[in-house]
């Protein structure tokens, strides 16, 4: 057996010091609700930390992730479009997150959805129950499992009495999930805040001429009505503005700074490809440090900020304008990933639409699709697609068009040039489709020689095919405020029409090609 021999001496070398989780997620929330820029060093990243970190971002914190500091821009924290309907908290399996985000997620009206996982649903809540009943704030949870929604749903019960009163029907069945539709009408809860005593007054009041019956059932219990109530209520309500943070920044994932420009050129190059000599929009780019770069678009009235990091997390800011609007739909219409697509547009719209439903919807609207569905074209139909399940108020909807029309010149391309053999981009970059000549008001034929490639079913939906992206495409598509051609969408059911027209064509394309 060997033996070991220990001579004392002065010991030498650094020792790490194991950084305190509970102190983190304190300092975290703190810089996150603090104005300015904060660092916070010596960051160990556990799925507890990360938490916290993806709960402050939620709320509008930016938080750059390094590997052992944080970079934190608490500028942004409860800005006005960050607590629109739609924020979604997940709390991973930890209970400081948990603890520490529902009462901060309430600092303004908004409406917040916690959810986590393992055992963090079966921890007491009870506390928050209770104040929130004492200070009328809504609440639905799930028992064992932590789903949370932090919520008011009384509008919803309003319009529906209102609808029951105007078309003369003398009882209806409120089924609710949340206990304040009914309290707070049988004075069971006192309504102490504007809206709660608006809602209880207008329910006594409408129950003097019409029957009204309160059915609670268990919420996120699979009663199909009140599923699908959820479910429209979610995609019922836009963020105003379209932005996610006060200052009309937007938060993207999956672009670099030559991902940006190439945007800016495709916008150029479609300006172009539209009307001759337009002003195209210049881009200035500034390198502010080694993980950040800055560039700044603009026109003749508007300018955008975009700030691009290492990782492909991109800011756009910019009041809501013309430009601003062609930019944010372009680069959307430019994600090549699915998941990322959809998350960027919840984010936008502050919607929480799933990709399973929407992939459901996509197989339902393009049932003939047969392209990847990891490329482009993929990510464009799909934010198409997405549009058509957007309901609300929009001050200005021309913006949802953009990905169909972009969809358009894909398939103009694959016909014109893949199947005809006819150059359609020009040295410049621009589109070419001069194939055409007009014979009536909305119509176009072929006038090519190549047209003799096609079957007569084919060279007849090329036509119809053209002839509805020239009616639209022009008029849509100037991104200048100060084009007079420029038509704009007032509608939202305009928008969507504009757009299940053309993914009906495009359906019809892979039937023929």
């Amino acid at each position: 057996m060997s033996q070991i021999k220990l001579i004392p001496t002065k010991l030498k070398g650094k020792v790490s010091v194991p950084p305190s989780k509970s102190l983190a997620h304190r300092v975290i929330i703190a810089a996150s609700l603090a104005k300015g820029i904060s660092r916070i060093d010596h960051i160990e990243y556990s799925q507890d930390i990360k938490a916290t970190i993806g709960a402050m971002e939620a709320l509008g914190t930016i938080i750059e992730q390094h590997e052992d500091y944080l970079i934190i821009n608490g500028n942004y924290t409860f800005t006005k479009n960050n607590t629109m309907p739609g924020v979604q908290i997940d709390c991973e399996e930890s209970g400081s997150t948990l603890r520490f985000m529902v009462p901060i997620s309430l600092a303004k009206e908004n409406k917040v959805r916690f959810i986590g996982r393992g055992q963090l649903g079966k921890r007491p809540l009870n506390t928050y129950y209770e104040i929130f009943e004492r200070q009328d704030i809504g609440y639905l949870y799930r028992e064992n499992v932590l789903d949370l929604n932090v919520v008011g749903e009384l509008k919803g019960v309003e319009e529906a009495i209102d609808v029951a009163t105007n078309n003369n029907i003398k009882h209806i069945s409120i089924y609710y999930d949340y206990e304040g539709i009914e309290k707070w009408v049988t004075g069971e809860w006192k309504a102490k805040k504007e809206i709660t005593k608006k809602y209880s007054e207008k329910v006594q009041e409408k129950m003097k001429i019409i029957d009204i019956e309160f059915v609670k059932i268990p919420a996120h219990s699979g009663v199909y009505f009140n599923e699908e109530a959820d479910r429209l209520a979610k995609n019922s309500i836009l963020a105003k503005g379209h932005k996610t943070y006060k200052d009309g920044s937007v938060y993207f994932v999956g672009h670099t700074v030559e991902d940006w420009k190439e945007i800016v050129d495709y916008i150029n190059s479609e300006a172009e490809s539209l009307e001759k000599g337009v002003e195209s929009i210049i881009i200035a780019e500034n390198v502010i440090s080694d993980t950040k770069t800055r560039l700044v678009i603009s026109d003749k009235k508007n300018k955008v900020s975009i700030n691009i990091y290492q990782n492909k997390k991109s800011y756009v800011q910019g009041k809501q304008s013309v430009l601003f609007q062609k930019i944010i739909a372009t680069s959307i219409s430019f994600l090549t990933n699915g998941q990322t697509v959809v998350e960027t547009l919840n984010s936008y719209y502050a919607l929480p639409v799933k990709k399973e439903e929407l992939e459901q919807q996509f197989e339902k609207m393009l049932p003939n699709y047969r392209d990847k569905y990891n490329d482009k074209i993929y990510s464009t139909l799909l934010s198409a697609i997405y549009n058509t399940m957007l309901t609300g108020y929009m001050p200005d909807y021309t913006c949802l068009v953009t990905p169909i029309f972009r969809s358009y010149e894909y398939y103009l391309h694959k016909i014109l040039n893949a199947k005809m053999g006819l150059k359609t981009t020009r040295d410049n970059g621009t589109n070419n489709f001069g194939y055409f000549e007009k014979k009536a008001i909305g119509v176009y034929e072929c006038n090519s020689s190549a047209k003799d490639k096609l079957s007569k079913d084919q060279l007849d939906f090329l036509n119809k095919f053209y002839s509805n992206y020239n009616s639209v495409r022009h008029r849509y598509s100037h991104w200048s405020a100060d084009d007079v051609d420029t038509a704009v969408i007032d509608n939202i059911a305009q928008a969507r029409e504009l757009i299940e027209k053309g993914l009906n064509l495009i359906n019809e394309y892979y039937k023929l090609f």
